[in-house]
């Protein structure tokens, strides 16, 4: 760091960017202090944007760099006609996965993943778990779901239950040979807790700041297999949060999702508001909408698990 400082960071374009530089990782560590962990998810995974190139070099995709693994500009161009997330137009959508991999098991003719054409390849194997830009975010860490080794923690979304909101870790990970994965074996007890709700309401609720934005953008997605109106009503829990940020999450996907003359009763909230403005609005909402599944005392819980995390992010 002292020597970018003096000299400068070393880079020229059109030269190897990696003999100058290398990338932030959950262990990096400025002085013996490790700075920058909470910019990750506990397995490594990048849990914010702008950490993309973080998540490919730890894709098995990637190769380690070798000869034929994935890189940057096999999927985006940035001369290309397509500002929006630069995609290349070859690898839109399941193509980023189809120009490499076969998803038809050729003997019986049926699609790999047991979902159909609903799920993409990205819902699986590169989920939303990345926030940036008040949005969530396909991550670029590609990845086989392993629900079962979340059972019991609370400290990371994963794939299966960012999209079945109405269901837990466990009923996931005893999906996986109904779908024509291997059998995960014995499975992790659950937390006591986690028969309250599903992962996304934990999440929700008792998350830090950034599982409970996630869990919100999750209960707006179109292809979730849970009824709307649940949906909204789950929602109006985030309408008090701490966090602005989250609390206009719930906003804009109540809005989504509210019924056209349900928009009047959404817009008289205002998240940003004072408290005693904004609190007889949300509970306007809540009366209209309904509330979450918790208890009192399963809320008051859930609530005081947030202040184990402390979340700087730099953002």
């Amino acid at each position: 760091m002292a020597a970018v400082l003096r000299e400068g960071d070393g880079f020229l374009p059109g030269t190897d960017l990696a003999a100058v530089s290398r990338p932030i990782f959950r262990e990096a560590t400025v002085g013996g202090e490790a700075l920058f962990a909470e910019r990750f998810w506990p397995d490594g995974t990048p849990r914010l944007s702008a950490y993309e190139y973080q998540g490919l070099l730890l894709s098995p995709c990637h190769q380690d760099g070798r000869e034929g693994g994935l890189g940057c500009d096999d999927c985006h161009a940035m001369h290309g006609d397509r500002p929006d997330m630069q995609v290349r137009r070859d690898r839109a959508g399941a193509k980023a996965c189809t120009s490499c991999h076969v998803l038809e098991d050729m003997s019986s003719g049926t699609l790999h993943g047991g979902h159909g054409e609903t799920v993409t390849c990205q819902g699986c194997h590169t989920p939303r778990i990345t926030y940036g830009l008040l949005e969530g975010m396909i991550g670029h860490r590609i990845a086989v779901p392993r629900p079962q080794a979340w059972i019991g923690r609370h400290d990371q979304p994963d794939a299966c239950t960012q999209c079945h909101v109405d269901r837990s870790r466990t009923w996931a990970a005893e999906a996986l040979p109904r779908l024509g994965f291997p059998d995960p074996g014995p499975l992790p007890p659950p937390a006591q807790d986690e028969a309250w709700g599903s992962r996304v309401q934990l999440d929700l609720v008792g998350g830090d700041p950034l599982q409970r934005v996630l869990a919100i953008h999750a209960l707006t997605r179109p292809e979730v297999p849970a009824a709307v109106v649940e949906r909204r009503a789950w929602i109006t829990d985030a309408l008090d949060d701490e966090y602005p940020a989250v609390r206009w999450f719930a906003w804009r996907a109540l809005r989504q999702l509210a019924e056209p003359d349900q928009r009047a009763l959404v817009d008289a909230y205002d998240p940003h508001a004072d408290a005693e403005h904004r609190v007889p609005a949300a509970d306007a909402l809540r009366a209209a909408f309904g509330g979450g599944p918790f208890s009192p005392e399963q809320r008051e819980a859930l609530e005081a698990r947030r202040e184990r995390t402390v979340l700087w992010i730099g953002e």
